[in-house]
């Protein structure tokens, strides 16, 4: 053989697919036992010897210099030798080359056959066998060159199919096999007799070089398979980036049947309609048809029923099968989607790219996303123009589009569509593309196809065809009636609705009637409604609805309300109803007394559905019911006897309903008893429910919105229906909110039905209904509509105002409004995952309870439980339709659920390790799924096969990594690679449009990133711990985040701008979501709740500064006119001490500031900080006067000398020490302490200073000479606070053993030991007049006390959490705290704060108590279900907060709250209560009497008048 001879050029035969040179990659091992080792060799399938730049042959450089190895030989050696050497290394050399190629190696190690169980084996039986038959050296080099090239070239190809993700593993198996095959023969020459080896020598090189030919022809057929796998993906990446930016209505396509609100589409009976479908079919693949003119459009038309959208689906049946189906389109009023124009064009875009390849090199230059929303604009620009420079006639038969009845398209669009399809062909010929479109003759679009060369309308055909067509339906549905049937083949007259719903009418469906039922029917049928000779087609189709309903309705009498009814809902709904629905909506308002009034109003429906089969049918997908045809609505609105009464019956059902509210429903109606009781504890009010709410009140109450909800908006009605509602808003609505709750009924359902025609307060009736007001009705009014009135600030509430003057007034500051809507309970552990589904009403979520749960969006009622997982639930996601589930787990599989019944529908396995994210495709075709496996995996829907495999991330798909990764669907292939985050990414979610991806990150941060080039668009910061979920708003301007700080935050997109802050939830928030219409945000969260929250972000009510931080220190002013507070936040602010604003904020520190305080002039401050300096500042302009530095740790506590002249400090490096105030100077360096000093203080002379040590002592220093003047011990553990008396003589100590005590600061006697706090004391205080002491504690309570006797005085509540510092006021009046819950707080320390006793000492539980008074208010609590409650006494329930704004709220003794959440203030002073409730509202005239009022007075104006004027006129004549 030949060198160079049947070798093709190897320049880029070596080239590694993308991430195999990167340095950094790890390579796939080898799974053989022998690996490869040297160091010379490529680990990948590459020899380092060989250039992916190198034109000559593989290998030829490592092979030749192999052969000339070890230079020239000397002379004295053997030439056998020599060339034996040589023909060894070149063997070698070979060998460890194939070695090296991976994946051909895998492929082989497959399927080897014993001897054979390793690819190397198979390499050396190869390389021996060449070397011992080929003597010729330069014969051996060549056939291992060209053996190396084969191989080499094979496992590029093999390469090459994963860098592009494809499968190829049937060609590689195959080429594996052809390889070792012919090593077995090449063994089994190895293995013959001595004799036959030598008979057979000659032919054996000629034997291993036709393995070589064969070789060569598999190579090259292996490559052009992975070839052709590599163009079809790629063309399929392209594909599906381009359909997802179009708007799909996949209910469209005329094979779409089954689906909710369509009946079954089907094809024409055999042997019907023949002629017609030939003629469709011949104009449809006539290839000269439509090249110059408009014939490239046919439009057929029909009256209703004459069969078009069968004609149409056996069409499309017809070309789909011939492969000449483009597109199909089939319109239907039933679904927003299919009866909208916006959907036609993107819909057929969507199919067309599949049909037709080449268009899809078009459309990418095409700005689909931009032209999408753009109808007018469609045909053209996404359609016609990129088909015209696609089309290539040699490539591809004409295709045809068929769009059915475009007179369903909704405001008359279908005819604007037709007219700009005809006008753009007119001016531009298409070639390659055909429609057909089919409607009714409606009059516009009859005008603008009438000039098409191509109609043809069904009333042309033959009526003698259309009979026998006819009969040859009717004889396949009704095969037992043939002699029967030709009365009703000659009455249909060419109408095959007409023929259908006879076949209805005589098999009704779940009850087969017998033959002779059947023909019992049939004849009654002839003789209601055949002797009428009618033979207009639309009379016809009337006549034979006519006899249908005729016969449903035949009883007299009021059984027949109930079916007509039914008819008027079904026909004028504005949306789908189901027969629960119809219960409700069909009833007179005097039958809905009871549940078993209900369920008999149901079985009514039931019945009226029955005996309306032929025209009616309910749903199997979801549930509702629906006319078979669009000819039934159009009958029942406009020819029938019950046209008027339908077309009104929902505007006249609403009015009815709101003229009963409006006359029966007013303040107090039930004469509640008193605003402290809960409703059970009201005797009797059962009673007056019954008596006061009557049947038609309650059928209102229930059903108005319902009614409403139903009208259509483009009724002649909505006007007037809108006033009714205006009206009823203004404040009737809040009296049928009494009501309703005294139905114990959920008024959220009723105003989220009613959410389209009004702004409704569902605030309100969220704060009340989640909350416990709804079990005290008077709460409505007394609590949730104080806050409501409170917190929204909106002009429309005045007249609640007006009408409720004695309400409680409550002052809101700086409070963002975001509401709560619902809090949903039910799972026992951890939710992770949340959803709503397509349309909003319902919330799916996932918990580590194993359970995957559906609740009820408006009420959170659980609508359905699943269970199968055996791990935590980690994802959950609907699919695009709502009627499917799909969730991840701990126990590593996906599964997918049924909605309404929670049947399994499918088990995916494949997963390694735990689940952590999942959800549907856009079609909800596929699912695809994240895991701890480091891999992302693409699931078909239906089967649970896999689609597809992608691995890339080095950690958890969180993903640990820290990278976001951007991957084709289709290919798996990376598309992009994001970095930027410092720690985890834990959840990532595209825009709406596509273009942008947001994360949230263990580095608490929320970053938008482009979703093309990767670059960082913002960085959003606000959060204080892990985000764990991201997501947009449904129109891309918001970003809605949750974190492990417990809230949930909503971004501006764009700019990043904080919008909302939601708290609520008590522990960390795993989940969050947008509803489809971005009203409402859901989140999940550890604290085991779902709640749903108003997205709609008002502003604060006022901004309020505030500590960020926990607040150590405060402190008042010298004249109790300011407040000095240190935070963890680094810096000290000064307040007003009456108002609480922020008179300065002061920055520093480097960190937590620990202590503050006032000079005696109040001139400067002092702070102490964890950055080991005392700094001391202006105290009017914050100007920093000096820092000093000499602590060696964290400063603890910091006060100035009576005389201002020195500064005393105490820190955790367990000194003491004194400074000049002035110059900074150390004065003193006090040791002695044994651990922390925790605080410190001067003595009212200036000759000692105190402190108190983690070493649990209490000792005294002499100021000026440090000596120790007594160490007091007693207490058990760490000393945190020590103050001395105003006179000196005693000093206070609090203490972690939860105990106070007193000593005498001379001989360190103890005089007293006060216990009462439940935890640590970190706080204590003299009172000015030394007859107090304040403490603070971590019990969160603020305590005064007798500091002679240790009494308990008072027990202040209202933080919510630790206490770090407390001081009284200069005038012993008020106290002044600090919290770790980052508030400042200002009492009331008066002795009325404890006035919580009537005069016998005992509780006073006088439930009969009217107004509240002063008194009274400063012995209130809040306990833990928000109920404002006087001390002791539970039972008497003054105001319920709700949960967002109890950490913002202030009551007695609480006289200043200062935090940056703002405050809320209730003044119930001399507000009517208990049994005065009522006396909150004050009725005020109507319109109406208004007027009565104002004419009566004009007539006395005018009466005077005449009476003193023109009388004497008359008198004087």
């Amino acid at each position: 053989m030949k060198k160079g001879e049947n070798k093709p050029g190897l320049k880029n035969l070596f080239r590694r697919p993308q991430g195999i040179n990167n340095p950094d990659t790890q390579p796939p091992q080898n799974s053989g036992q022998d690996r490869v080792s040297d160091p010379q060799m490529a680990i990948v399938g590459q020899p380092r010897g060989i250039s992916s730049e190198d034109d000559g042959e593989v290998g030829s450089s490592e092979i030749s210099r192999a052969s000339t190895a070890g230079g020239v030989a000397s002379s004295d050696a053997s030439s056998k030798e020599i060339k034996s050497s040589r023909k060894q290394k070149i063997c070698q050399k070979t060998k460890l080359i194939w070695q090296g190629l991976y994946k051909l190696t895998q492929a082989i190690e497959n399927i080897a056959p014993p001897p054979f169980d390793a690819a190397f084996k198979i390499f050396n039986a190869v390389s021996d066998a060449a070397e011992k038959y080929f003597d010729n050296e330069e014969e051996l080099k060549a056939v291992m060159e060209r053996l190396t090239s084969r191989l080499v070239e094979a496992n590029r190809v093999l390469l090459r199919s994963d860098d592009y993700g494809i499968d190829v593993a049937e060609s590689s198996t195959k080429f594996a096999g052809l390889v070792v095959n012919e090593v077995l023969e090449i063994d089994k020459i190895q293995r013959s007799s001595l004799f036959e080896k030598t008979l057979e020598q000659d032919n054996i090189a000629e034997q291993i070089n036709k393995c070589l030919d064969r070789l060569d022809q598999a190579t090259q057929e292996h490559h052009r398979t992975v070839t052709r796998a590599i163009a079809r993906n790629v063309h399929q990446v392209l594909e599906y980036t381009l359909t997802e930016q179009l708007s799909y209505a996949s209910n469209a396509l005329f094979n779409a049947a089954g689906k909710a609100g369509t009946s079954s589409r089907q094809a024409c009976t055999p042997n019907t309609r023949e002629n017609l479908l030939d003629r469709l079919e011949a104009w449809a693949l006539d290839p000269v048809v439509g090249a110059e003119d408009n014939s490239a459009v046919f439009w057929l038309s029909g009256m209703a029923g004459t069969g078009k959208s069968t004609i149409a689906y056996t069409l499309c049946e017809r070309l789909r099968a011939c492969g000449r189906l483009g597109a199909s389109f089939f319109c239907s009023r039933n679904e927003e989607q299919t009866r909208s124009r916006k959907f036609i064009i993107p819909t057929i875009v969507w199919q067309l790219v599949s049909a037709y390849k080449p268009l899809v090199d078009i459309l990418r230059d095409v700005q689909l996303r931009l032209l999408d929303p753009v109808p007018n604009d469609h045909i053209n620009e996404m359609l016609l123009k990129p088909w015209f420079d696609a089309w290539q006639p040699n490539r591809q038969a004409s295709l045809v589009i068929v769009i059915d009845a475009l007179d369903e398209i909704a405001d008359d669009q279908g005819a604007e569509f037709i007219k700009q399809l005809i006008s753009s062909l007119s001016r531009t010929p298409l070639r390659g593309l055909k429609f057909l479109l089919t409607s009714r003759p409606h009059p516009d679009i009859k005008r603008l196809c009438d000039q098409l060369p191509e109609r043809f309308r069904l009333e042309e055909i033959e009526p003698s065809e259309v009979k026998d067509d006819i009969r040859r339906f009717l004889s396949a549905e009704l095969p037992h009636l043939e002699q029967e049937l030709d009365p009703v083949v000659e009455v249909s007259a060419g109408i095959f609705i007409y023929a259908a719903t006879v076949v209805r009418h005589l098999r009704p469906p779940g009850v087969p009637l017998t033959v002779g039922e059947q023909k019992a029917r049939l004849k009654q049928l002839r003789e209601v409604g055949f002797s009428k000779g009618i033979t207009s087609d639309e009379q016809l189709v009337d006549s034979l609805y006519e006899t249908v309903i005729r016969e449903a309705l035949r009883n007299p009498g009021p059984e027949v309300k109930t079916p007509k009814r039914v008819l008027y809902a079904v026909v004028t709904a504005n949306h789908p109803l189901t027969r629960q629905a119809l219960a409700s909506l069909v009833v007179d308002a005097s039958e809905e007394a009871n549940e078993e009034a209900i369920n008999d109003n149901l079985d009514k429906v039931q019945k009226s559905l029955d005996s309306l089969y032929a025209v009616l049918y309910v749903s199997e997908r979801d549930n509702c019911v629906y006319a078979y045809h669009k000819s039934f609505d159009d009958f029942i609105l406009n020819h029938s006897e019950l046209a008027h009464s339908a077309a009104t019956y929902f505007p006249n059902r609403t009015q009815e309903c709101f003229d009963i509210l409006n006359k029966l429903l007013c303040f107090n109606m039930c004469n509640l008893k008193s605003s402290y009781l809960l409703d059970k504890e009201d005797k009797g009010l059962d009673e007056r429910i019954a008596t006061s709410i009557g049947p038609k009140l309650r059928y209102a109450c229930r059903h108005w919105a319902g009614h409403l909800r139903s009208v259509r908006h483009n009724d002649q009605h909505v006007k007037e229906l809108a006033a009714l509602l205006l009206g009823f808003s203004r404040l009737k609505i809040l009296f049928w909110m009494e009501a309703m709750n005294l139905l114990k009924a959920d008024c959220r359902r009723a105003l989220h039905q009613a959410h389209s025609w009004s702004l409704l307060p569902q605030a309100l009736v969220a704060s009340f209904a989640a909350g416990k007001p709804l079990l005290s009705t008077p709460h409505l009014y007394i609590s949730s509509l104080t806050a409501e009135l409170a917190m929204c600030k909106s002009s429309t509430l005045v007249v609640w105002r007006q009408h409720f003057p004695k309400l409680p007034f409550m002052e809101c500051e700086g409070i963002a409004r975001v509401a709560a809507l619902g809090k949903i309970e039910g799972h026992n552990d951890y939710v992770r995952s949340v959803a709503f589904s397509p349309d909003g009403a319902r919330v799916v979520s996932g918990s580590n309870d194993k359970t995957v749960r559906i609740w009820d969006a408006t009420t959170g009622a659980v609508l359905g439980r699943i269970e199968g997982h055996d791990e935590y639930v980690t994802s959950v996601a609907f699919s695009p339709d709502g009627t499917c589930v799909v969730s991840g787990s701990g126990d590593k599989t996906v599964r997918i659920w049924d909605v309404t019944t929670g049947a399994a529908l499918g088990k995916i396995e494949g997963h390694d390790d735990d689940v952590t994210s999942v959800a549907f495709s856009p079609d909800g075709a596929r699912v695809v799924s994240g895991s701890n496996d480091k891999t992302v995996r693409i699931w078909d829907a239906t089967t649970g096969a896999t689609l597809g495999k992608i691995e890339g991330h080095d950690s958890y798909v969180c993903s640990s990594d820290k990278t976001v990764r951007i991957w084709d669907a289709t290919t798996s292939a990376t598309l992009g690679k994001i970095e930027g985050h410092n720690s985890y990414v834990m959840s990532v979610a595209f825009s709406p449009d596509g273009a942008c991806v947001v994360s949230g990150s263990g580095d608490k941060t929320v970053r938008i990133w482009d979703a093309t080039t990767g670059a960082a668009l913002g960085k959003i910061e606000g959060h204080d711990n892990d985000v764990r979920s991201v997501a947009f708003s449904p129109d891309g301007a918001r970003v809605v985040s949750s974190s492990d700080d417990k809230t949930v935050r909503i971004w501006d997109a764009t700019t990043g701008a904080a919008l909302g802050k939601i708290e609520g939830h008590d522990d960390n928030v795993r989940s969050v979501a947008f509803s489809p219409d971005g009203t409402h945000v859901v989140s999940g969260s550890n604290d085991k709740t779902v709640r749903i929250w108003d997205a709609t972000t008002g502003a604060a009510l006022g901004k309020i500064e505030g500590h960020d931080s926990y607040v150590w220190s405060v402190a008042f002013s010298p004249d109790g006119a300011c407040v000095v507070s240190g935070s963890g936040d680094k810096t000290v602010r000064i307040w007003d001490a009456t108002t609480g604003a922020a008179l300065g904020k002061i920055e520093g520190h480097d960190n937590d500031v620990m202590s503050v305080a006032f000079s005696p002039d109040g001139a400067r401050i002092v702070s102490g900080s964890n950055d080991k300096t005392v700094r001391i500042w202006d105290a009017t302009t914050g100007a920093a006067l000096g820092k000093i530095e000499g602590h060696d740790d964290d400063v603890r506590s910091v006060a100035f000398s009576p005389d201002g002249a020195r500064i005393v400090s105490g820190s955790d490096d367990k000194t003491v020490r004194i400074w000049d105030a002035t110059t900074g100077a150390v004065l003193g360096k006090i040791e002695g302490h044994d651990s922390y000093v925790w605080s410190v203080a001067f003595s009212p002379d200036g000759a000692c200073v105190v402190s108190g040590s983690g070493d649990k002592t209490v000792r005294i220093w002499d100021a000026t000479t440090g000596a120790a003047l007594g160490k007091i011990e007693g207490h058990d553990d760490d000393v945190r606070s020590v103050a001395f008396s105003p006179d000196g003589a005693r000093v206070v100590s609090g203490s972690d053993n939860k105990t106070m005590r007193i000593w005498d600061a001379t001989t360190g006697a103890a005089l007293g030991k006060i216990e009462g706090h439940d935890s640590y004391v970190i706080s204590v205080a003299f009172s000015p007049d030394g007859a107090r002491v304040v403490s603070g504690s971590r019990d969160k309570t603020v305590r005064i006390w007798d500091a002679t006797t240790g009494a308990a005085l008072g027990k202040i509540e209202g933080h919510d959490d630790y206490v770090r510092f407390v001081a009284f006021s200069p005038d012993s009046a008020r106290v002044v705290s600090g919290s770790d819950d980052k508030t400042v707080r200002i009492w009331d320390a008066t002795t009325s704060a404890t006035l919580a006793f009537s005069p016998n000492g005992t509780c006073s539980q006088d439930s009969n108590v009217g107004t509240w008074l002063p008194s009274q208010l400063l012995s209130c609590t809040l306990d833990q279900s928000g109920w404002l409650v006087q001390h002791h006494t539970s039972g008497i329930r003054l105001f319920w907060f709700p949960p967002e704004l109890r950490h913002t709220l202030l009551i007695p003794p609480g006289l200043r709250l200062i935090s940056r959440h703002g405050y809320a203030h209730l003044h119930l002073f001399s507000t009517p209560l208990g049994p005065d409730w009522a006396k909150c509202y004050r009725p005020r005239p109507t319109n109406q009497l208004k007027s009565i009022a104002i004419g009566i007075l004009g007539y006395i104006v005018i009466a005077q008048f005449l009476w003193y004027y023109v009388r004497p006129f008359f008198l004087f004549f």
